[in-house]
Parts: C-alpha cells; sequence; structure tokens
C-alpha cells in the first residue's frame, strides 16, 4: 500500500512539472524565437537609455513574433512615458490576460484609472464569478488549466487509494480535491471564451465621438473621455461597434480607439 501511494503522488507531481514545463515553454515557442529575444533586448536597452519611441518600435516589431505579458508590459511603458494614457492601458490589459498578478503591472492599471468615472469602466462579462470564484481574477488561463491537471491527479489518486483501502479519509480528499478541479475548470472556462471570443477596447483620444452609424457625418449618441473602456460588439472597416458598461451602444472610429 505504501508503495503505491507513493508511486501515486510521484506521478502527480510528474503531471504537474511536465505541464508547468509546457506553460513556461509556450510564451516563447515561436519559429521567430531568436529574433524576438533580439528585439527585445535592443528595446529593453533603449528604453533604460530614455529612448522610449525607439524602444516601442523594437517591442512592437517582437510582439507580431510572440504573445507575451511581460512584452505588452514593456510596451505600455513606453506609451505611458510618450504620454499617450489611452494605448498604454490598452497594452496593460493585454499583458493583464498573460500575468493578471503581477504587481507592477496592476498599480500601473490603477494609477491610469485613478478617479475614472465609474461609467466609463471595463465591462464585467462575469462579474458574480470574482465572488463565486475568488482566484477567478487572480490567475491566468494557463496557471489555471495547470491547477485543473493537478487537482484532477489528486482526485484519481484519492480515488484509487478509497476503492483499495476504503478509508474515510480518502473519500473525504477524493471529493475535496474534485470540488476544486471542477470549480478551476469553471474558471478555465471562463477565461477561455472571455480570452478567445471577446474583445475589449479603450478610448485613445481626448474626446471621442460616439456615432449612431459608421460615418464620420451621422448623429453623435455621446462622447467618450480618454481611457474610457467598452466591449466591442463588431467591426466593420476602419469602425467598432461599441457597448460601455451602462449598456449604451454605438459606432466609434479606430482613429479614436484601441482594441485588445
Amino acid at each position: 500500500m505504501k508503495k503505491t501511494i507513493v508511486s501515486a503522488f510521484l506521478f502527480c507531481l510528474l503531471c504537474a512539472l511536465i505541464a508547468g514545463r509546457g506553460e513556461n515553454a509556450s510564451a516563447f515557442a515561436s519559429e521567430d524565437t531568436s529574433k524576438a529575444e533580439y528585439l527585445i533586448g535592443k528595446g529593453t536597452n533603449l528604453y533604460v537609455e530614455g529612448e522610449y519611441k525607439k524602444a516601442l518600435g523594437f517591442f512592437t516589431k517582437a510582439s507580431k513574433h510572440i504573445q507575451n505579458g511581460y512584452l505588452f508590459y514593456n510596451i505600455g511603458n513606453c506609451f505611458f512615458r510618450l504620454h499617450e494614457k489611452g494605448k498604454a492601458l490598452a497594452a496593460y490589459r493585454k499583458a493583464e490576460r498573460y500575468i493578471p498578478d503581477m504587481v507592477d503591472l496592476n498599480k500601473n492599471i490603477a494609477f491610469l484609472l485613478k478617479g475614472q468615472d465609474a461609467s466609463f469602466k471595463k465591462p464585467e462579462l462575469f462579474a458574480s464569478a470574482r465572488y463565486v470564484l475568488p482566484f477567478y481574477e487572480s490567475f491566468s488561463v494557463d496557471t489555471i488549466a495547470l491547477c485543473v491537471l493537478v487537482f484532477l491527479s489528486f482526485t484519481a489518486l484519492f480515488s484509487i487509494l478509497y476503492l483499495y483501502g476504503r478509508k474515510r479519509q480518502f473519500f473525504w480528499l477524493s471529493s475535496f480535491f474534485g470540488v476544486l478541479m471542477i470549480l478551476m475548470s469553471i474558471s478555465f472556462t471562463l477565461h477561455y471564451y472571455e480570452r478567445g471570443f471577446i474583445r475589449f477596447g479603450v478610448i485613445i483620444s481626448k474626446n471621442a465621438e460616439v456615432k449612431s452609424e459608421r460615418t464620420a457625418d451621422s448623429v453623435t449618441l455621446f462622447k467618450l473621455p480618454e481611457l474610457a473602456e467598452f466591449r466591442t460588439l463588431s467591426q466593420n472597416g476602419r469602425w467598432l461597434k461599441i457597448e460601455i458598461i451602462d449598456h449604451k451602444t454605438g459606432w466609434v472610429s479606430l482613429d479614436d480607439a484601441r482594441t485588445y
């Protein structure tokens, strides 16, 4: 029995290790990884020297080769240094999808949004999930997927041990990890849906006009200030159909907005 327990426990750790390696490797898994790393290195050196516009150019080129939270964070920092707050927030929001628990990133977002009117905040699709699933906003989708695998492994382990030993503690442990696995699975599904199928955006101009139609000469329904966030419902050419937090909708030009 002891050998069975040890073997099963080592299997769980092996699964977690393999998943963790996959998570870390996925950030730079690209044919052009070496080129991206070169561009990031050049951009970092220029940023340290205070050449923010040039650094932004290198970081932007690198983002065409890899999708990485720290890269988007650096892009946001460049925009912030160049006093383009709307574009900075859009980049930070992209970074947030990969590294939601990064302290400096969250501080920068909070600083940009300090004093913002509640009617211009980012619309929440799954507001109740933030109360039922406290880790929903704290973990990235990759971390949640890793947790699902680990909890699934422990659920299987204690289920097998219960079937062999019929000891009640194994039943309760199996149930405990099973519940955690289900909660994490729900979080993964919501994250995957929001990340893969829903687009948000932010106003990058000082006073953007939201139109009734996708033409500049159509009726102006309302105006949005810089840093106002919205959900993108559709796109037609250079126009976005948007919805803000109070469910008002309209069309805004891509000259005034940036999606993420």
